[in-house]
């Protein structure tokens, strides 16, 4: 008979409820590329936060370079007003955030969140045109990033792109009145080269409560698959590799039951160029009795589909500045082995700051990626395994995460730590 996984959890503070006092709210800009998120991790934060801000009593009005009627009542439903960036001949693209004036906005901004390099340059620009405070996110590591990527076509990527991007990134945030770093690792590389910081604080991210919602059943699982998700441009960086060769060892090394063959699927293709892409991994008919490859979605119904049918999802990232796709999945309530090179991983194993989370939840969804490939692979093969043999017991496990997070990563209390940190500004 099957044992009851059964851990001691502590239990969280209770959190405060409703808005925040009067005097502590404030009148919040977001600079963003979009409402939606068509294109990935940082524009699913910022709609969250801009919600969970606005929940708290704040005044949120978010930019965007384009604002679709849906888009625009999507926000209004989280009470945060959705602007497009104004229009002038000849002047597109991001560049459209520096039409924004006073006079396009119905309250003064006294805080502007800008992400990253992608808006944040703007962010900063019209923090001082409005004469507010500047809030920069730091969603990523650069130095670490660019020396991992492999380069696109037959042109060699500069091997000093990380040291260019990280100085750009240090001087953008050194502009800023507060640096929010999303997740302890980012935060360590930006105060390990920055000199003379601004006042720096760590952001983790909710659960997504979509996701929350979903109520995963091994019993109903038609195939042992595993998933593995990402922007497969960059499939080196995301560990394509070593995902590749543990499904086929783990596929090996034990006969299977019939029908139960484990496979994976790779979601993030870009569908033109999706053999170049695999090409960085090695070659695809090595690896195609047991791996899968599907196109780039963002198809809601898809993505929830990609959760409820799978055993297994896998982020075996060689480094990851936060690990978005793993809390995701420990959201869906799916079990999850991500990598240890991840400021995800990092939050799990820290009890300073996930308030004592038990040890025994977390070692099984951790797995290394700087051993040797041997190990690394060894390791991952181990973990993938057991979790793909014994549904029942992988599937008990990650309830028991997603249950002991749901009260402790809440963007209410993400919001409530982040209001607290500008509200000295």
């Amino acid at each position: 008979d099957l044992v009851p996984f059964e851990v001691d959890i502590p239990a969280p503070q209770p959190a405060p409820i409703g808005p925040l006092p009067v005097e502590q709210q404030r009148t919040i800009l977001a600079v963003a590329t979009e409402w939606a998120s068509h294109h990935g991790g940082i524009s699913t934060l910022n709609r969250e936060l801009c919600g969970a801000l606005a929940a708290l009593g704040h005044t949120v009005m978010c930019l965007v370079p384009e604002a679709s009627e849906l888009d625009v009542n999507d926000a209004k439903g989280v009470s945060v007003e959705l602007l497009e960036c104004p229009r002038s001949v000849g002047v597109d693209g991001h560049p459209r955030f520096l039409l924004c004036m006073p006079e396009h906005l119905d309250a003064e901004p006294e805080l502007v969140i800008g992400h990253d390099h992608i808006t944040g340059i703007y962010a900063r620009a019209l923090a001082e045109r409005f004469g507010a405070k500047y809030l920069h996110f730091l969603h990523t590591i650069p130095q670490e990033n660019e020396g991992l990527k492999s380069p696109h076509g037959d042109t060699p990527r500069d091997v000093m792109d990380g040291e260019i991007k990280m100085e750009n990134q240090l001087l953008l945030a050194g502009s800023a009145d507060l640096v929010v770093a999303v997740g302890p690792r980012i935060q360590k590389y930006f105060l390990w080269e920055a000199v003379e910081p601004p006042p720096v604080t760590v952001l983790i991210p909710g659960l997504n409560p979509d996701l929350l919602t979903l109520v995963p059943d091994h019993k109903t699982l038609q195939v042992n698959s595993c998933l593995m998700s990402g922007r497969m441009e960059d499939a080196g960086v995301k560990g394509g590799l070593l995902a590749c060769d543990v499904i086929k060892m783990v596929a090996n090394e034990r006969e299977w039951g019939s029908g139960q063959t484990p496979v994976m699927v790779m979601r993030g293709f870009t569908k033109a160029k999706a053999n170049a892409e695999f090409a960085k991994i090695g070659d695809f008919a090595s690896y195609s009795q047991f791996v899968h490859l599907r196109s780039f979605s963002t198809d809601p119904v898809k993505l929830r589909q990609g959760y409820l049918n799978t055993a297994l999802i896998i982020m075996p990232s060689v480094a990851e500045g936060f690990g978005l796709t793993g809390l995701e999945a420990i959201a869906a309530g799916v079990p999850v082995i991500i990598s240890a090179s991840s400021g995800l991983a990092e939050y799990l194993l820290d009890p300073s700051l996930n308030q004592g989370l038990n040890p025994a939840l977390v070692l099984p969804c951790i797995a290394p990626v700087t051993l040797d490939d041997a190990s690394n692979r060894a390791v991952w093969a181990e973990k993938v395994d057991a979790a793909l043999f014994d549904h029942a017991v992988s599937f008990e496990r990650a309830a028991s995460l997603r249950n002991a997070l749901k009260a402790r990563l809440t963007w209410d209390n993400a919001a409530r730590k982040l209001s607290a940190d500008f509200h000295g500004l």
